[in-house]
């Protein structure tokens, strides 16, 4: 392999062959025993969780046919139920096992941990009906029937709690990756990252596969960085250098530079070395939700779903706004009721604004919102301008400190109180609880197709926008959440986006 000019971090000592290689096994053996140890530590999450369900499955079980304190104490206790009991703790454990629930995927990614949890869970449930149908144990009534969505409920909170304190100690959660490719894909890997810190913590080290273009790298920060010429790359001296690095993983990021039969035979040195390899699809703005990986023969391919425009104008969609509209309505109402009447006595104006925005498929519509500037926003804004800027105005849809804006609505601003009477907006069709940013018609004007696209779906009181930041985005940051959302719309989606609304509010970040 042919390295040529290096670029690394102040300080960094020569690695001689010997010094290599007993940091290639300390990393090694350290991998596997944080890896071990995480692996137990949800092992025991899941007993307990799963002890708990089966406990309380079995007593509700015994109630159901002797609601006697005496009975259902003699009946938990004696030896045959409890050996029953541990059993079907044991084999539940097993189950999840077997459906990859404790791999380090499961525990690194909660989708896939509760996907894997879920379809234990069917198989422990599954097994049991058929023990019923073939004896007379009786298990499936016993402890499934109860146990089954009770189990479900503690074991994701089970998953949700270790992750955290995964998370609070770094318990071989976070990667260390070493990531190659051509100077293009590292850089797009880099954008993904909101500074030179947050990448450092993750990317321990770069192999530029294009040396030639190694001035036009983004800054990486001290993560060191080599070039390195494919042409004379083999496997086994790949794997030497990726194993010199503090890493426990491999990203490719120019997945073309390798070949099927590098990539195959870098997985199996990499497995030797408890590395975990990673292949960057090149693929943004694509829920893990529409991805699939379909064979065709020996060769397999990433299948995309197309997008849910459809489906986010759909029943199960509509059915969502109107309920948590009305609801929201009937539960606000003494909230809208002391703005509007802090609004009135502060200046006596009005109490409602109303604008007109695009709405779906570019139809105009009618906002409502609580007024939260003065009468004479304009004026008011021009001889800001005026102070501050020589009279120039300045394009900004929204800054801090705005002098248009009254006390009260400097108040209900910060705490999103303005945007409440937009329930009515959902309620009769014309926004959505969850959705895109609705726009006024100048901003329209200059979209690009693809930011046109954001109308095919109703713009929403809330959305990726507002729990991401707000107005603290850039507008390039707030077109890819809102292309984001039309994309890859679900109502689960949408339920998430609104739980995390609660917590945007609270911390008032980005609203002014």
């Amino acid at each position: 392999m042919v390295l040529h000019t290096s670029t690394v971090a102040a300080g960094t000592p020569p690695v001689t062959a010997e010094s290599s290689s007993r940091r290639i096994s300390r990393n090694r053996d350290s991998r596997q025993v944080r890896h071990t140890k995480r692996t137990w530590f949800y092992v025991a999450g899941d007993f307990v969780a799963i002890l708990t369900a089966t406990v309380i499955a079995d007593l509700l079980s015994i109630y159901t046919w002797a609601p006697s304190v005496g009975v259902i104490a003699d009946h938990f206790f004696s030896e045959r139920n409890l050996l029953l009991t541990a059993c079907v703790v044991v084999f539940w454990l097993a189950m999840l096992a077997l459906a990859h629930g404790y791999s380090h995927q499961a525990r690194t990614f909660p989708r896939i941990g509760r996907e894997n949890v879920i379809k234990g869970s069917l198989i422990f449930a599954a097994v049991l009906a058929m023990v019923d149908a073939l004896s007379s144990y009786s298990l499936f009534r016993h402890f499934a029937l109860f146990g089954l969505p009770i189990g479900l409920f503690l074991l994701m909170v089970s998953r949700m709690i270790c992750l955290r304190i995964s998370i609070r100690y770094q318990a071989d959660l976070q990667h260390s990756f070493l990531a190659i490719g051509q100077v293009r894909d590292i850089n797009r890997l880099l954008r993904s990252f909101h500074d030179t810190q947050a990448a450092g913590s993750l990317i321990h080290g770069i192999l530029l596969t294009d040396p030639e273009n190694r001035e036009h790298l983004l800054d990486a920060g001290t993560v060191p960085v080599e070039s390195v010429c494919m042409d004379v790359l083999t496997t086994e001296d790949f794997i030497q250098t990726a194993a010199s690095y503090d890493c426990d993983a491999v990203w490719v990021a120019s997945i073309s530079e390798f070949g099927h039969r590098n990539l195959r035979r870098m997985s199996w040195q990499l497995d030797k070395l408890n590395m975990r390899l990673y292949l960057d699809p090149m693929l943004e703005g694509i829920s893990g939700t529409r991805l699939d990986v379909v064979p065709f023969g020996p060769r397999h391919a990433l299948f995309v779903d197309r997008p849910r425009f459809s489906a986010a104008n759909g029943l199960a969609k509509r059915a969502f706004d109107i309920i948590v509209s009305a609801v929201a309505l009937v539960l606000i109402s003494p909230i809208m009721l002391l703005t509007a009447l802090a609004i009135k006595i502060e200046d006596r104006g009005p109490v409602f604004y109303v604008s007109t925005r695009v709405g779906l498929h570019g139809k105009p519509f009618r906002i409502w919102k609580f007024r939260s500037m003065h009468t004479d926003a304009e004026a008011k804004l021009q001889e800001y301008w005026d102070e501050t800027n020589g009279g120039k105005a300045i394009p900004l849809y929204k800054f801090k400190d705005d002098p248009r804006v009254t006390k009260v609505g400097r108040f209900i601003r910060k705490t999103s109180i303005d945007e409440l009477p937009q329930f009515f907006n959902s309620l009769f069709g014309t926004m959505s609880v969850v959705g895109p940013r609705p726009y006024v018609d100048g901003e329209v004007d200059g979209y690009g197709s693809d930011m046109r696209m954001r109308m095919e779906v109703r713009p929403g009181i809330t959305g990726l926008w507002q729990v991401s930041g707000r107005s603290d985005l850039t507008p390039q940051q707030a077109e890819q959440f809102d292309l984001y959302y039309v994309d890859n719309w679900s109502l689960s989606l949408d339920v998430k986006t609104v739980a995390r609304t609660f917590r945007a509010v609270a911390l008032s970040r980005g609203a002014y």
